[in-house]
């Protein structure tokens, strides 16, 4: 996770799939405003 300030939060996910070989890369944007029960430190 990464801190982007003013409550927002990035995180990155690599999901893979063995049949066909596909490779995907995400990137999310959480807004921890709209999220009260997630803590970030």
């Amino acid at each position: 996770m990464e801190n982007l300030g003013d409550h927002l939060v990035q995180t990155h996910s690599i999901a893979m799939r063995a049949k066909t070989k596909t490779v995907r890369f995400i990137r999310a944007l959480h807004n921890l405003e709209r999220k009260p029960n997630l803590v970030w430190k």
